[in-house]
């Protein structure tokens, strides 16, 4: 997570910000708040060291409450996530994800297991960019921050 807040900065951990990747296979990270208020750039230069609009995104606080995340993860989801080199292997065993079946699986995820997907994911997106051949696992990886994202609400 320290490398993602290096590079990208408040953005990293941002309620408003998403990874949008151009046809070029490069990613940028939007601010979602741009379109409600056109002061905040679209595509923000990174990293953002200071933002009055910044959010922290409740995956990332802890809000709210503490009961578990079901996040469903599909078994293409998992195979992704099983093959990335620096994957915890708390994040694999007991409390992370079981063996998926066809047809996935749903996780229990707390707060802290949510956040460390989504950082981890957000890592791999942005440190190899689909022009190196990656195109396939990024679209991977996007969708499980969109499941994780989508289990808050």
């Amino acid at each position: 997570m320290a490398d993602l807040t290096f590079r990208i900065g408040l953005c990293a951990t941002c309620h408003h910000s998403r990874t949008v990747e151009a046809r070029s296979g490069s990613d940028f990270r939007f601010c979602a708040k741009a379109k409600t208020e056109p002061s905040y750039p679209k595509y923000p230069p990174l990293p953002v060291t200071r933002c009055a609009g910044y959010e922290q995104s409740s995956v990332f606080n802890g809000s709210p409450g503490n009961e578990p995340l079901r996040v469903r993860f599909t078994a293409e989801m998992v195979s992704v996530i099983e093959e990335l080199p620096r994957v915890p292997e708390s994040m694999l065993g007991a409390g992370g994800l079981p063996g998926a079946a066809a047809d996935g699986v749903v996780a229990e995820l707390d707060r802290d297991e949510a956040g460390q997907f989504v950082a981890l994911c957000q890592l791999y997106i942005s440190s190899e960019p689909a022009a190196t051949g990656f195109e396939d696992r990024n679209r991977v990886l996007r969708a499980i921050v969109s499941a994780i994202n989508d289990a808050q609400t």
